[in-house]
């Protein structure tokens, strides 16, 4: 089926370009490791701005092969993106309304896009493509790795959020994602989310750190967007499928993550010409070795 569609979707490409919406900010989530909390902060972020600030909200789950932001929230699936590329079901029936947000499920049967058919990712681009240009925000809930599918998320982003703890492992990882981003490709479009902090003095040493190897060797910094506080409340509504902004609005974590998400609004987003699906495409397919495309 999709070998038939590829001459018109290519064509349909060209007109989405034209048409595609101009105000919908694409933001990676992302982290040099596991464990820092990177899908919470995604999902209850998706809510803030849907429910605080009134945005039309997508958080895209793009941790392909462990895809979690459903489990996390307790949602069953009856559609996954496959159903898309392998049947043609409308993208619309795989996406999920939770709390006045959107999720779109990954393909947890995957380990990367490269294991999809070139005509299929096409095919999968310009179904994305329609949908997102509906919603003021994507978020995209990266996997922990410099996969090629990560980089092309990261690098097609309009902005990425690096989520870090005050651990050294932590940090390690996390500035070694944003080094090679700026070696590689240049991209320097990052923002910054201490979480997990226990000790308001440790994390303003790692924090000062972090921001000093950044400027002496990449000769810039990520913007800060703020911290967050380790709570047990969080560990509760993980165990409960639960949203810490839902259920506890005036803790201090969900406070202060409603302090970054206004702080991010009010950051005025670079659009460029080339569209998002447009970049992400090229990109996705020249870390694959496809140049000539």
């Amino acid at each position: 089926m999709m070998q038939d569609q590829a001459k018109s979707l290519r064509e349909k490409v060209l007109d989405l370009k034209k048409n595609e919406a101009k105000n919908t900010n694409f933001i990676s989530i992302a982290s040099g490791k596991g464990g820092v909390g990177k899908t919470n902060i995604v999902a209850n972020l998706a809510y803030i701005f849907a429910n605080h600030f009134n945005k039309k909200v997508l958080a895209f789950d793009a941790d392909l092969g462990l895809g979690n932001l459903d489990v996390l929230l307790g949602i069953k699936t009856k559609y996954t993106l496959r159903d898309v590329i392998e049947y043609g079901f409308p993208i619309k029936n795989v996406i999920i309304n939770y709390k006045n947000f959107d999720i779109l499920p990954g393909l947890s049967d995957l380990t990367g896009l490269d294991e999809i058919q070139k005509d299929d990712i096409d095919y999968l681009i310009v179904k994305l493509k329609e949908i997102c240009k509906e919603y003021d925000f994507v978020l995209i809930d990266t996997s922990a790795s410099l996969s090629k599918d990560v980089i092309s998320f990261i690098v097609s982003s309009n902005k990425t959020i690096v989520i870090t703890t005050p651990e050294p492992t932590a940090l390690a990882d996390a500035y070694a994602l944003i080094k090679k981003l700026y070696m590689d490709f240049k991209y320097k479009n990052f923002e910054l989310i201490f979480n997990m902090v226990r000790d308001t003095k440790e994390f303003n040493e790692s924090f000062k750190k972090f921001m000093f190897v950044c400027q002496k060797y990449l000769k810039f910094t990520p913007n800060f967007l703020g911290y967050l506080p380790f709570t047990l409340k969080l560990r509760e509504c993980v165990k409960k499928r639960q949203l810490i902004a839902d259920i506890y609005p005036n803790e201090e974590f969900s406070l202060k993550l409603k302090q970054i998400a206004a702080k991010i609004l009010n950051i005025k987003l670079d659009i460029g010409k080339e569209s998002f699906w447009d970049k992400f495409l090229k990109l996705f397919k020249f870390n694959s070795g496809d140049k000539n495309e």
